[in-house]
């Protein structure tokens, strides 16, 4: 991976809910969302490729990886939901 575009990983607070995000490159966002089971760990090798023309931005979905799991519905309203409050 070309240097200062190394991913790092925080954690966002959203409304209920702890958001684990993956952040890498620089310039013009693109979000990355990986399906079930999965999480953002499924974009190891793609944001390789990509951190060099893009920040890339990978979140860990409601119940995945290490983002919270917290009681209530999993549906995509509800992701969506999560996913506009972290742009």
């Amino acid at each position: 991976m070309a240097e200062g575009h190394a991913p790092s990983a925080r954690t966002v607070e959203l409304p209920g809910l702890r958001m684990r995000v993956v952040e890498a490159g620089a310039g013009e966002p693109v979000l990355l969302l990986h399906g079930f089971p999965q999480d953002s760990r499924e974009y190891a090798r793609v944001m390789d490729h990509l951190a060099g023309t893009a920040r890339l931005i990978v979140p860990d979905l409601r119940g995945a990886g290490g983002t919270g799991a917290p009681a209530g519905r999993y549906d995509l309203a509800t992701m969506q939901g999560d996913l506009l409050a972290l742009l």
